[in-house]
């Protein structure tokens, strides 16, 4: 009895709570039922397979956390204080930043949801947890010079041709690496040089269009990317068109190479791209509100996070000799 009984005090079971632990929800069975909802939901269309792949990690990560740091065994467990303690383990032990110490707490909400849903909770346990404000931090961005940048297309150019049209498009389109792993041929208008990308494509679920610089698209002609039938995908196998779609991994594998072969830095990524990009936009005096449309961001405050990079003096400025 005396075994029994510490091995049911071990798994979780509060003599205080209940007498009889078959009355329990066990957490595993939980999480197991969540994760056969969400998998319902990416089949039916409602989750896009990034949000799929993301509670998957959510998930993984927290089964890590209860197995190696917090052992619980019922969903009564699964209380605030775990919540805290799951939130400092991924911000602090892990050395996370506050933008996925933030993701993680979303998916804590959602969860919690579905165990309230589910009548396995009476309230929700994040209730009353606060985001890290976003006013404290600011994305760390590390554009890449623009003397390197010519090294790269350079480099692309004869070892990796097809490589560098996704560069282009990530660089002078800033259409992300996902979005640009379901792009067909007949969302290209060669005549008006400009992508429309559909909202059952994009992130923020709206159908967009930006334009393509001549270079861009004289370049995707001469590689014969759009001579490719309309409903093919513009990157498939070995980044050329074909009918299969790609996992966009195979952009940083590609980018992988080319940081080797050039000896880039580690910080350098492949979506540095687009961060340098929009700040040579913004450098070269182009409007806020046409790169912000370019961008797709939802409002200047976002676009404006990539004009604050600049640590030397202005000419313009150190020259002005105004009214005063």
């Amino acid at each position: 009895m005396i075994k029994r009984l510490t091995n049911q005090l071990n798994n979780g079971w509060n003599p205080w709570i209940a007498q009889d632990i078959s009355e329990l929800i066990v957490l595993e069975d939980a999480i197991g039922r969540y994760e056969s909802h969400i998998e319902k939901m990416l089949v039916s269309g409602y989750f896009r397979k990034e949000t799929y792949a993301g509670y998957k990690s959510n998930i993984k990560i927290m089964r890590e956390f209860i197995k190696n740091k917090r052992p619980t065994y019922y969903v009564y467990q699964f209380d605030r204080k775990f919540c805290v303690d799951f939130l400092d383990y991924i911000f602090i032990e892990r050395n996370n930043g506050a933008q996925t110490r933030n993701n993680y707490l979303n998916f804590l909400r959602v969860f919690s949801g579905f165990l309230v849903d589910k009548g396995y909770l009476n309230s929700k346990p994040t209730e009353g947890i606060a985001p890290i404000s976003k006013r404290l931090y600011q994305k760390e961005r590390e554009c890449i010079p623009l003397d390197v940048i010519g090294n790269i297309a350079d480099y692309c150019r004869t070892s990796d041709p097809y490589f560098l049209f996704a560069c282009y498009l990530l660089y002078y389109c800033f259409i992300r690496p996902v979005e640009m792993t379901r792009l067909k041929v007949r969302h290209f208008n060669i005549r008006e040089c400009t992508v429309t990308i559909p909202g059952s494509l994009s992130k923020n679920k709206m159908t967009q269009t930006v334009t393509i610089p001549k270079k861009v698209m004289q370049y995707g002609i001469d590689l014969g990317v759009f001579s490719a039938p309309m409903d093919d995908f513009i990157f498939s196998a070995k980044l050329k068109p074909g009918k299969d779609e790609i996992d966009p991994k195979q952009f940083r594998d590609h980018w992988e190479k080319v940081r080797k072969a050039l000896r880039l830095k580690k910080e350098w990524k492949f979506y540095s791209l687009k961060d340098t990009g929009i700040t040579e936009m913004c450098d070269k005096k182009m409007a806020s509100i046409a790169v912000r449309d370019q961008a797709r961001h939802s409002s200047l405050a976002i676009t404006d996070i990539y004009t604050r990079h600049k640590t030397s003096a202005n000419k313009d400025i150190v020259d002005l000799d105004g009214a005063l």
